[in-house]
């Protein structure tokens, strides 16, 4: 299954998608505008031209009347000849004007001016011409005046021309300086926007990955140096909280660990100790119960003896039970083993006790027949474990309470778990419940769980215990199940 993008990478991304798409629009804005310049400047040219052009016919079209007064003037054709060059220049003129892009009405004006230079050039040859060599002084002066009219007006078109191509040469210059200054502020607007949102990204980033790196290093750094309590809170939900919880689960794994490894070893020097010291005093406490016995048979023995007899006895008997409990603690833990069903065992372990210790009838329950559980286990000390917890679980309960005794199967393990509704632990006393011969209870030895303890971890196994103070106990049991042997039996 495809690992999930990390949340973080999403909002460097975002930053960085964002900052490419103030640039993407800023470059795009930058063409179209060079495009909408490109444009205004193609159309000035074309304008410029359109007004030079305009410009060029009107003085071509005042050198075709000039060569018809010289003409006149003259008396002769003489100056035909130039007359018709001046003519010719002045319709090529007019044809360049009408061909180029203008709009309707200056498509208009163009072609008025071509028809007055059409007009002008007809009236000459045809009329003018024929008139002067009649020598019809008349008529030729009336022509004269008409060509004069139409020159008038095609120059008085030219003119207006020029000055309507003029005005839209200045607009298109107009636009392409505006789009040049738009062109900067959208620009400038774009860069510092981008410049803004990068900065605003990276002080997210900053405050969102920055720092909180360096509450993960810091946390680190405090593990490493053996500071197991180290916890680390970065707060959010992505996945460097993720990284947290995952950091925060690694250092209360490593704590617990180091707890057990350290309780291990203290219990195995303690141990190697209590198995000396325990052959060593074992002795002299049966001397002394020795002695109390031949004391009270001893006769006339005041009676007010008695009761330090009886003070001496309970004393060494309690010294003994410390005694067993230390060569139980120092005793090896790597007896055979066999395949063991943990669900049989908690039943017979409920029985017995329940027979042993005279406890009510519906006070204990055990497991129903249908679990069942099989481990590999030396059953005697598994046992001894079973019904240690069995025994604190009644003298934490009260009458009225009862005890609830499940196996289970979980994973790999096989669960046994002793449930009971009594007073609880309280919470100052209850990270001491494995210390060795610490206890709460009115002679008790303090070894009851820390034999557990170490039988449990000889096992490969865990025993943990859960409670509150006035909500009752939950001791659990985990033992790691038994594995099929080649022949497939268990």
């Amino acid at each position: 299954m495809p690992r999930a993008i990390p949340r973080t990478a999403f909002r460097v991304a975002g930053v960085f998608i964002l900052v490419l798409g103030l640039f993407g629009v800023t470059l795009a804005v930058t063409l179209l505008t060079f495009h909408g310049i490109s444009n205004a400047e193609e159309q000035v040219a074309e304008l410029d031209e359109a007004k030079h052009m305009g410009h060029g016919v009107a003085g071509l079209i005042r050198e075709q009347y000039i060569h018809q007064a010289h003409t006149l003037i003259a008396g002769d054709h003489s100056h035909l000849a130039h007359y018709a060059k001046a003519a010719r220049n002045a319709r090529d003129a007019t044809a360049r004007l009408e061909s180029l892009n203008l709009r309707p009405e200056e498509k208009t004006q163009a072609h008025q001016i071509a028809g007055a230079v059409a007009a002008v050039d007809d009236i000459f040859l045809v009329r003018t011409v024929p008139a002067l060599d009649a020598n019809d002084r008349e008529r030729v002066s009336a022509l004269h005046h008409e060509t004069e009219a139409l020159v008038n007006q095609a120059v008085q078109i030219s003119q207006a021309l020029n000055t309507r191509l003029e005005a839209r040469a200045d607009a298109a210059r107009d636009t392409a300086n505006r789009l040049r200054r738009r062109a900067v502020v959208i620009v400038l607007a774009c860069f510092t926007v981008a410049i803004a949102v990068t900065a605003g990204g990276w002080f997210v980033i900053l405050q969102s990955v920055v720092k909180r790196l360096q509450q993960l290093q810091k946390g680190a750094c405090q593990l490493a140096g053996g500071d197991l309590g180290a916890r680390v809170d970065v707060g959010g939900s992505d996945d460097l909280s993720e990284l947290a919880t995952t950091f925060n689960s690694m250092a209360a794994s490593l704590d617990k660990h180091q707890r057990k490894l350290m309780h291990a070893e203290r219990l195995g020097v303690l141990g190697k100790v209590a198995a000396g010291v325990a052959h060593e005093i074992n002795n002299p406490l049966g001397v002394i119960l020795g002695y109390v016995t031949l004391l009270r048979r001893t006769p006339d023995r005041p009676p007010k003896d008695e009761e330090g007899l009886k003070i001496i006895e309970d004393e060494t008997r309690q010294s003994q039970r410390i005694v067993r409990a230390l060569l139980d603690l120092a005793r090896p833990t790597d007896a055979a083993r066999t395949p063991t069903d943990l669900g049989e065992l908690a039943r017979e372990a409920v029985e017995r006790f329940s027979e042993a210790h005279h406890t009510r009838v519906g006070l204990m329950s055990g497991p129903p027949r249908a679990a069942s559980a099989l481990v590999s286990a030396d059953s005697a000390a598994v046992r001894q474990v079973v019904s240690n917890l069995l025994m604190n679980a009644v003298e934490a309960s009260t009458d009225a309470g009862e005890i609830m005794v499940s196996v289970r199967k979980t994973g790999e393990f096989a669960e046994l778990e002793v449930r009971d509704r009594g007073s609880g632990i309280a919470s100052d006393v209850f990270p001491q419940i494995f210390d060795p011969f610490f206890t709460t209870k009115r002679g008790g030895t303090g070894l009851g769980l820390s034999i557990c303890q170490a039988v449990v971890s000889a096992h490969e196994g865990t025993l943990e215990v859960f409670s509150e103070s006035g909500t009752g106990t939950r001791a659990v049991l985990r033992l790691p199940l038994a594995r099929p042997r080649a022949n497939g039996e268990q």
